[in-house]
């Protein structure tokens, strides 16, 4: 392949990105772990959720949370947090686990280039398959990094 883009202009590396979205990801996988310490006997996390996807393990740490005694004002922020982590993950799923297309495209100055989406192919009911482009996993990247740093400061206080 050559001239390939990421967006319309091609400004963006794709692959940077995707990657930068699935490290930042992998940190907050990590925080189900990390949190799991804090509130139980590790083998008792283990034993009960090692192997169990992120939403079995967001909802267990939510539970924990809830159960902690910290102050109500923590607790919600790290509700919060958790959801935020809910909604995140489940976008680097589709990114995860789902095609990646190219699509030859002629630029305002008549070169071909190939636009590279991840097509959403969990829905097969709706008409119009969803395309991420680059600026959605850009988006991706930079939350899942704000969220992994807010969610360790958040355990740091919880566990003063």
């Amino acid at each position: 392949m050559h001239n390939i883009t990421t967006d319309d202009d091609g400004r963006h590396d794709y692959a940077h990105w995707l990657g930068h979205a699935l490290l930042n990801c992998g940190l907050i996988e990590m925080c189900t772990y990390t949190y799991a310490a804090t509130f139980e006997d590790c083998d008792v996390f283990s034993s009960t959720l090692r192997g169990k996807l992120f939403t079995a393990r967001s909802e267990h740490i939510k539970e924990l949370i809830n159960a902690a005694a910290i102050p109500d004002e923590l607790k919600a922020r790290a509700i919060g947090l958790w959801k935020d982590a809910d909604a995140i993950m489940r976008l680097r799923n589709i990114l995860a686990h789902n095609p990646i297309t190219i699509e030859p495209r002629t630029n305002e100055a008549g070169i071909t280039e190939e636009l590279v989406t991840i097509v959403d192919m969990g829905d097969t009911s709706r008409e119009d398959v969803r395309h991420i482009q680059v600026a959605e996993v850009a988006k991706l990247a930079n939350r899942a990094q704000t969220l992994s740093t807010a969610l360790t400061a958040c355990l740091a206080e919880i566990q003063r």
